[in-house]
């Protein structure tokens, strides 16, 4: 018998060991414990990967009421109108969400929110949630603070001209408007209100302007389309003035069109 089995021997009989046998064979039983451990934990390792690997080659499944209320969250969070195939994108790797499904989400919410302090509106081409007009008012005294950001008349009258003559050169607007706009049209394009859509095809091929999806997003449009006539459009913003100019111009544009032809 060696010397490590007579420790072990000892401390299982009934023969009192002194403090240094005991502690000895205490280490030894210690280390014969951590040599085995490496090899148990490398299989565990092994075992546990091959799990997260099966895993992940499940389907993800969410549950329509749960997809619901995450598509609810992300209008909230949105600064911006959200489209179904941005909200689509989110759900990458969700086997039951797809565009169609968001889109029907959606326009459930719309109807569901028809009862409620907030609406959900399909704007710009994507949904968002907003305020309703009854709570204007009340909106406007909070955010009296951002007055100065408002557009000035100048740059209401052009942005006016441009959203509804659109593709439109700087020229031609400053035909209708009689003055000089490049410094207005400036600002209006900093802000994102107006963007170049390409060159008119005439001598000198100049810049023509349109307007942008922050355009409708600030008069609550859903697309050009969808806004007023020009009497109800002026009017609204203070610009009746302007409705004989633009009539002008729409038959001149007219007139043009039939000598061409």
């Amino acid at each position: 018998m060696n010397k490590d089995e007579q420790s072990k021997f000892e401390l299982a009989s009934d023969h009192t060991s002194s403090p240094e046998e005991s502690a000895k064979a205490l280490a030894d039983h210690q280390m014969e414990a951590m040599e085995e451990l490496p090899t148990h934990a490398t299989f565990d390792l092994v075992a546990g990967e091959e799990e997260v690997k099966k895993s992940e080659e499940i389907p993800l499944i969410i549950e329509e009421s749960e997809a619901k209320k995450i598509v609810e969250t992300l209008l909230f969070a949105s600064k911006e109108p959200l489209r179904a195939r941005d909200i689509s994108a989110v759900f990458r790797g969700v086997e039951n969400i797809d565009v169609k499904k968001v889109r029907k989400i959606l326009l459930g919410l719309v109807d569901e929110y028809k009862d409620k302090t907030f609406q959900i509106v399909e704007i710009a081409e994507g949904f968002q949630i907003r305020t309703r007009s009854e709570f204007h008012p009340w909106v406007r005294k909070l955010l009296r603070k951002e007055k100065n950001k408002k557009l000035s008349q100048a740059a209401l009258e052009t942005l006016a001209i441009i959203s509804y003559k659109q593709p439109i050169t700087r020229i031609e607007v400053e035909e209708i408007r009689r003055v000089d706009c490049s410094g207005v049209m400036n600002t209006l394009l900093e802000k994102n209100i107006i963007k170049t859509m390409g060159r008119k095809d005439v001598l000198g091929k100049p810049i023509v302007y349109g307007t942008t999806p922050l355009f409708l997003k600030h008069f609550g449009f859903k697309s050009i389309s969808d806004m007023p006539n020009p009497e109800e459009y002026l009017s609204e913003i203070g610009l009746e003035q302007n409705l004989q100019s633009i009539n002008v111009m729409d038959s001149n544009g007219d007139k043009n069109d039939n000598e061409n032809n």
